[in-house]
């Protein structure tokens, strides 16, 4: 039997192989174009030093739109602090955290955006909101904020648009300390959490379909010490989180943490992309195995690379001289579909 068995294996091998049906890996590789880069769209949000939030376009052929003011189209949330976002089934989902509170808006296909609505309204009020994060899980949107007095909390908004109430994170995790920013990646069950703390560490946890969470772990200790880490970003791409990391310095450090749970060493972005400047503020996303990333600066500029399938990274690209200058940019957030 173990004879036929086997017999049969090797035959079935045979007519996939003949037939030209694709393998896991095959079907995971990005289209082949030019440059090593897939035809993809990125959106990217920039918060400026007057609480402004804007909106650029990168499409497929790398070409940007001008910048757009989102208040003018979504209407005035407040002074923004800091802003997420997540594209899920065609669809743009920003969140900010403002003067005002917590808001949330859609940006669709043909580029309309609906009005900013009060997340506090339909998901309790957690505290004074300085930070969000925001990852698709399964076609739902996560939402994760820190507060002024260093808390984490949790939220979710379905497809049919309802909100849960949200819950306390460092409860669920262990205390990471007083939060200063947090990073967010989802996969078709599971969300992936980076958070800084006041102390310039940085941890990672995972949230599983069932609610759950796993205990937090020092990213340092499994990646290596790029310094003391003040802003920090995280997206699953192809099923591996990729981290980026600001340092106090004004370093931009990347690590990649795959699919059962080993993580690179971290490497230094800038001696592979080139020198913005002291970088302030950052951000990545991806699909096809792609990253590309943001990264706002002292000054308030905006630049932006792209990590290859291979590995290799583009030079740093800057923005404002492609997409006009919205002011001085003290935050950034990208995602692609």
């Amino acid at each position: 039997m173990k004879v036929l068995r086997s017999t049969a294996l090797s035959l079935l091998a045979v007519v996939l192989a003949l037939f030209g049906v694709p393998s896991a890996a095959a079907a995971q590789s990005p289209p082949v174009v030019s440059g090593g880069v897939p035809p993809t769209f990125a959106q990217l949000l920039t918060a400026t030093n007057d609480g402004g939030l804007f909106h650029a376009l990168r499409s497929e052929n790398g070409a940007w739109t001008p910048i757009g003011n989102v208040k003018l189209v979504a209407g005035d949330p407040g002074y923004v602090y800091d802003a997420a976002e997540m594209v899920s089934l065609g669809q743009l989902h920003v969140v900010v955290a403002t003067s005002l509170g917590l808001y949330h808006a859609i940006r669709d296909n043909s580029g309309a955006w609906t009005a900013f609505g009060d997340v506090f309204n339909e998901a309790g009020n957690p505290g004074y909101v300085l930070n969000v994060a925001a990852a698709d899980v399964g076609g739902s949107l996560h939402v994760l904020v820190s507060t002024s007095n260093g808390g984490l909390y949790h939220t979710i908004r379905d497809p049919n648009g309802a909100w849960t109430l949200f819950d306390d994170v460092s409860t669920e995790s262990g205390g990471p300390g007083y939060v200063t920013d947090i990073g967010a990646g989802g996969t078709y069950n599971e969300l992936q959490m980076v958070v800084t703390n006041s102390y310039g560490r940085v941890y990672h946890a995972i949230r599983h379909a069932d609610g759950t969470w796993t205990r937090l772990g020092d990213v340092k200790q499994m990646t290596g010490n790029p310094g003391w880490v003040v802003r920090s970003a995280a997206a699953v791409v192809n099923n591996d989180l990729h981290v980026v990391l600001c340092t106090d310095a004004g370093g931009v450090f990347h690590a990649v943490r795959d699919y059962y749970g080993t993580w690179t060493r971290v490497g230094d972005v800038k001696q592979v992309t080139g020198d913005p400047g002291r970088v302030s503020d950052v951000a990545v996303t991806g699909i096809y195995g792609v990253a590309q990333i943001a990264v706002a600066t002292e000054y308030g500029g905006v630049f932006h690379a792209i990590r290859r399938y291979d590995g290799t990274w583009t030079p740093m690209g800057n923005v404002k001289q492609v997409t006009g200058d919205p002011g001085a940019v003290s935050r950034v957030s990208i995602a692609v579909q």
